[in-house]
């Protein structure tokens, strides 16, 4: 919807590089290359918008199968409305217009909460489609294997220790819950099997140990480390030392958010100067682990302040920028699609510069902020009315705290980060009015899906 309004689908400085890596088969070391590998047969080098209807429908896939699996009575009048609220007031349509795996980060969590906690009424083809899915969506960013083992422990956590008269054994090991790990394990060999093929060695990144070291950078720990060892060790990053701490120091001084000297140093110039990912990952583990081994408590503090500052950090819009001719997301564009595809991507609003941000930031804090209230009034005092959906909401809301972790703790700090996961509060707040408005007309619909609601924890309506 906001793409649309956009005229063109949304993108960000690293959508060039998920564009080009599987029509140049320049295989990247930094990330996963399999979102590349799945968008280019939807745009084939004609249109992107493919790939953003593609994003819409499993947006909608999952949110319908979430609203089908918890609904005392199931209605579809349910989720048109709260995806017309979503499209217009939360953060979700910015995700799911843009050419980024970054959608998939509240995905992956609303597929492994509503699968492992609402199983008993999940259909047979829900069975299926959401581990194949879940699978993909880890194979698309690095941090979403973390987060999708964090939210499925939880969810077993939940399941082991809620009061159901099955044995807690039965609670954990049930077929949905087999084919959860299951689907873990699948994305995981999935990104080592093809990082072998492509000859990048069985690992998950075969540079992430330099993204590391950028954070460690800008932490500062990894400067204190490299100033003590650089005198015995043939490091070439220490011929850049002086220059680092110059930039942390310059960074502090600006009053600078955490991960921009890493965002200095991984994009802006020192790490080009030093010969790229590939030659520094040779010996970055060599300067992480060392650092972390002779400041551990520094790195724990640092990754708390990154984690505490990433929590606060959610502002829908930040990377909707203008990227003029010399960025290399325009460049691409112009070099692989055709000139009606580059005109309008020239005529988008983002392009333009029109897309007044700051009025759906309004709309999207306003929205946030009801929600957040609804979800823990709902939570303090009518958990009981639906069992199920206080345990799914427990562990949608520790999924978003895991992103919050990930991100904050071992990345740079941006409100992408939170938005991306933001607009579920909205979504469980949007179900929880739905149910409450339901209750209080007495309007009943039933759709048979699965097991019927006496097979889960005895609920009522909200």
């Amino acid at each position: 919807m906001t793409a649309a309004w956009n005229r063109f689908p949304f993108v960000f400085s690293d959508s060039g590089t998920y564009i080009d890596v599987a029509i140049t088969h320049f295989w990247p070391g930094d990330r996963s290359a399999l979102y590349s590998l799945f968008i280019y047969p939807l745009h084939l080098k004609l249109t992107l918008w493919p790939v953003v209807l593609v994003q819409a429908a499993m947006t909608w896939y999952l949110v319908r199968v979430f609203f089908r699996t918890f609904a005392h009575a199931f209605r579809e009048e349910q989720v048109v409305l709260s995806v017309l609220v979503l499209g217009l007031c939360s953060s979700a349509p910015w995700f799911v217009g843009q050419i980024m795996p970054d959608v998939f980060a509240a995905l992956l969590i609303l597929a492994i909460a509503t699968a492992v906690i609402g199983q008993d009424r999940l259909a047979r083809f829900d069975r299926v489609a959401i581990p194949l899915l879940i699978a993909f969506f880890i194979t698309t960013h690095l941090s979403y294997l973390i987060i999708a083992s964090g939210t499925l422990a939880l969810c077993l956590l939940i399941r082991l220790l809620s009061g159901r008269p099955t044995p807690p054994l039965a609670r954990v090991f049930t077929k949905v819950n087999i084919s959860m790990v299951a689907a873990i394990a699948l994305g995981v060999l999935t990104m080592l099997s093809f990082n072998i093929i492509t000859k990048r060695g069985a690992t998950l990144a075969s540079t992430g140990n330099v993204m590391l070291l950028g954070k460690l950078i800008d932490q500062g720990i990894a400067l204190d480390y490299m100033t003590e060892a650089c005198p015995s060790r043939a490091w070439p990053i220490c011929a850049t030392l002086p220059e680092l701490k110059q930039i942390k120091a310059r960074a502090v001084a600006q009053g600078k958010p955490i991960g921009a000297v890493s965002d200095t140093f991984l994009w802006g110039g020192p790490l080009v100067q030093l010969g790229g990912m590939t030659v520094v990952s040779k010996y970055a583990s060599e300067i992480t682990n060392g650092a972390m081994r002779a400041y551990p408590s520094q790195f724990l503090q640092e990754a708390l302040r990154g984690f505490l500052a990433q929590t606060v950090t959610f502002q829908v819009g930040d990377d909707m920028i203008r990227y003029n001719p010399d960025t290399s997301i325009h460049q691409i564009i112009a070099r692989h699609f055709d000139a009606d595809t580059y005109a309008a991507f020239q005529s988008s609003r983002q392009y333009q510069q029109q897309l007044h941000v700051d009025r759906f930031r309004i709309a999207d804090n306003v929205l946030l902020g009801l929600s957040a209230l609804v979800v823990a009034g709902y939570l303090l005092l009518h958990w009981r009315s639906n069992v199920p959906l206080a345990q799914f909401t427990l562990v949608v809301l520790g999924g978003m705290v895991l992103n919050t972790m990930v991100t904050g703790a071992l990345s740079a700090v941006h409100d992408r980060y939170g938005s991306r996961v933001s607009w579920l509060v909205p979504l469980i707040a949007l179900f929880i009015i739905s149910e409450y408005i339901r209750n209080k007309t007495g309007t009943v619909r039933v759709v048979e899906t699965g097991k019927p609601r006496d097979a889960m924890s005895p609920a009522r309506s909200v």
